[in-house]
């Protein structure tokens, strides 16, 4: 059951079959196949994920280059994504891989709670360092800032990338800060202008705060104080490192 998509070899652009559905059946799931033809990044996202349905994303290297998944194929990641329930926001579901080797690797998106027919879409792409990722995630979905929040969370080789998101309204303002712990880490700020969750290569649809790149685990620090929907990526800048980090916004 479930459908099969061939993506290629994946590039720097984004590649996207487009929205795509698991059917409320035992065993539905959906496939997606792709190589790489030297040691990149792996950026994978998955997002539009239907309200009250989790889902569970894994990764496999095809060994045999067959197209499909069997003995032999190694599952090498694998993540949950989604809500179980109606109330809570919907997170979507990434994986950002470093130093990926080059090969034919499957993708295999699966329901966890059955909750009726799923829907969702995928995003893939390649990236060279952890600052090229231009895929958008709402790793965590915070909504309409309208009080103090704090996360703790890691980054490391096989999740180079944390995303949140949040919305500030006019007249407020939010100053993120972020420690760290066992390496360094970078955060930076993106508005999604055209809402398609990429980081645009035009310049108009995109506007970033400068990178930060403070030395080592010191403290972190931006402010933002124009209304508008904004993600804020925190990013590992020590390869080989896992660095927990724990971020701050203080609305004001």
């Amino acid at each position: 059951m479930g459908s099969t998509f061939t993506l290629g070899t994946l590039g720097f652009d984004p590649i996207s079959p487009g929205l795509d559905i698991i059917h409320n059946t035992p065993g539905d799931a959906n496939i997606y196949k792709f190589n790489t033809t030297r040691t990149e990044n792996l950026n994978l996202l998955v997002k539009n994920i239907s309200q009250a349905d989790s889902l569970k994303i894994e990764l496999f290297e095809d060994k045999d280059g067959n197209g499909a998944i069997n003995t032999g194929d190694a599952l090498i990641q694998q993540t949950s994504c989604g809500t179980t329930s109606d109330k809570n926001p919907t997170n979507d579901g990434t994986i950002n891989r470093r130093d990926l080797a080059a090969g034919n690797y499957l993708v295999r998106v699966t329901s966890n709670n059955h909750n009726g027919d799923a829907t969702y879409s995928l995003d893939a792409a390649v990236s060279l360092n952890s600052t090229d990722n231009r895929l958008l995630a709402r790793n965590s979905e915070m909504g309409t800032l309208t009080s103090d929040r704090n996360f703790t969370g890691s980054v490391n080789d096989f999740n180079m990338n944390n995303f949140y998101h949040f919305n500030l309204e006019a007249g407020k303002e939010v100053k993120i800060s972020m420690t760290m712990d066992g390496g360094d880490a970078d955060m930076r700020v993106f508005s999604d202008k055209n809402h398609n969750q990429r980081v645009d290569l035009t310049g108009t649809e995109l506007s970033s705060s400068p990178a930060s790149h403070n030395n080592g685990s010191t403290p972190e620090f931006i402010t933002l104080n124009t209304p508008g929907d904004y993600y804020l990526e925190v990013k590992q800048f020590t390869p080989g490192a896992f660095i927990t980090t724990h971020v701050n916004f203080d609305v004001v």
